[in-house]
Protein backbone atom coordinates (compact mmCIF):
# COMPACT_ATOMS: atom_id res chain seq x y z
CA UNK A 1 0.00 0.00 0.00
CA UNK A 2 1.21 3.51 -0.70
CA UNK A 3 2.20 5.47 2.35
CA UNK A 4 0.42 8.72 3.05
CA UNK A 5 2.42 11.92 2.54
CA UNK A 6 3.90 13.52 5.67
CA UNK A 7 1.69 16.62 5.70
CA UNK A 8 -1.68 15.04 5.01
CA UNK A 9 -4.63 17.11 6.06
CA UNK A 10 -8.34 16.35 5.72
CA UNK A 11 -8.45 18.83 2.80
CA UNK A 12 -5.62 17.12 0.89
CA UNK A 13 -6.69 15.67 -2.47
CA UNK A 14 -6.37 11.87 -2.78
CA UNK A 15 -3.25 10.31 -4.27
CA UNK A 16 -3.76 8.97 -7.79
CA UNK A 17 -1.74 8.35 -10.95
CA UNK A 18 -2.71 6.93 -14.31
CA UNK A 19 -1.78 6.69 -17.98
CA UNK A 20 -2.48 9.80 -20.02
CA UNK A 21 -5.71 10.10 -21.97
CA UNK A 22 -5.97 11.14 -25.63
CA UNK A 23 -4.91 14.75 -24.99
CA UNK A 24 -2.13 13.63 -22.61
CA UNK A 25 -0.91 10.68 -24.68
CA UNK A 26 2.53 9.36 -23.69
CA UNK A 27 2.32 11.03 -20.28
CA UNK A 28 1.83 9.77 -16.75
CA UNK A 29 -0.68 12.05 -15.08
CA UNK A 30 -1.72 12.25 -11.44
CA UNK A 31 -2.15 14.32 -8.34
CA UNK A 32 0.95 15.65 -6.61
CA UNK A 33 0.55 13.06 -3.84
CA UNK A 34 0.11 10.24 -6.36
CA UNK A 35 3.16 11.29 -8.36
CA UNK A 36 5.22 11.56 -5.15
CA UNK A 37 4.12 8.02 -4.21
CA UNK A 38 5.05 6.81 -7.70
CA UNK A 39 8.44 8.53 -7.36
CA UNK A 40 8.99 6.73 -4.06
CA UNK A 41 8.27 3.40 -5.75
CA UNK A 42 10.66 4.27 -8.58
CA UNK A 43 13.39 5.05 -6.01
CA UNK A 44 12.72 1.72 -4.29
CA UNK A 45 12.88 -0.14 -7.62
CA UNK A 46 16.23 1.51 -8.40
CA UNK A 47 17.57 0.29 -5.06
CA UNK A 48 16.03 -3.19 -4.93
CA UNK A 49 15.16 -3.96 -8.57
CA UNK A 50 11.38 -3.99 -8.08
CA UNK A 51 8.59 -2.26 -6.17
CA UNK A 52 4.98 -3.48 -6.06
CA UNK A 53 2.11 -0.98 -5.90
CA UNK A 54 -1.07 -2.16 -4.15
CA UNK A 55 -3.08 1.07 -4.25
CA UNK A 56 -6.10 0.77 -6.61
CA UNK A 57 -5.95 4.54 -7.30
CA UNK A 58 -2.49 4.10 -8.86
CA UNK A 59 -2.99 2.36 -12.21
CA UNK A 60 0.36 0.59 -12.19
CA UNK A 61 1.04 -2.82 -10.65
CA UNK A 62 4.63 -1.98 -9.92
CA UNK A 63 7.95 -0.64 -11.10
CA UNK A 64 10.89 -2.78 -12.28
CA UNK A 65 14.44 -1.64 -12.87
CA UNK A 66 16.14 -3.47 -15.78
CA UNK A 67 19.75 -3.10 -16.88
CA UNK A 68 19.14 -3.58 -20.61
CA UNK A 69 16.38 -2.65 -23.01
CA UNK A 70 16.57 -6.08 -24.67
CA UNK A 71 14.79 -7.55 -21.64
CA UNK A 72 11.75 -5.40 -22.47
CA UNK A 73 9.98 -6.51 -25.69
CA UNK A 74 9.16 -3.54 -27.88
CA UNK A 75 7.01 -3.82 -30.99
CA UNK A 76 7.78 -0.97 -33.33
CA UNK A 77 5.51 0.40 -35.97
CA UNK A 78 8.17 -0.20 -38.60
CA UNK A 79 8.45 -3.92 -37.94
CA UNK A 80 4.73 -4.42 -38.59
CA UNK A 81 4.92 -2.26 -41.74
CA UNK A 82 7.88 -4.31 -42.96
CA UNK A 83 5.86 -7.49 -42.37
CA UNK A 84 2.96 -6.15 -44.45
CA UNK A 85 5.38 -5.00 -47.16
CA UNK A 86 6.93 -8.46 -47.41
CA UNK A 87 3.48 -10.03 -47.57
CA UNK A 88 2.51 -7.65 -50.41
CA UNK A 89 5.68 -8.51 -52.35
CA UNK A 90 5.01 -12.25 -51.96
CA UNK A 91 1.40 -11.84 -53.16
CA UNK A 92 2.58 -9.88 -56.22
CA UNK A 93 5.23 -12.51 -57.06
CA UNK A 94 2.71 -15.35 -56.75
CA UNK A 95 0.22 -13.39 -58.86
CA UNK A 96 2.83 -12.80 -61.59
CA UNK A 97 3.78 -16.49 -61.54
CA UNK A 98 0.14 -17.55 -61.96
CA UNK A 99 -0.38 -14.95 -64.70
CA UNK A 100 2.75 -16.19 -66.53
CA UNK A 101 1.72 -19.82 -66.15
CA UNK A 102 -1.79 -19.11 -67.53
CA UNK A 103 -0.39 -17.11 -70.45
CA UNK A 104 1.53 -20.22 -71.60
CA UNK A 105 -1.75 -21.94 -72.47
CA UNK A 106 -3.19 -19.19 -74.66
Amino acid sequence: MLEKPQNTSPESPPAWATYGSAEDEDFIIGSAAGLRALRDHIDKAIQTGESRIDDPKIEFNGIKCKQSLSAVPAESRWSSLAGYGCLAVIVVIIGLAIFGFLSLFR
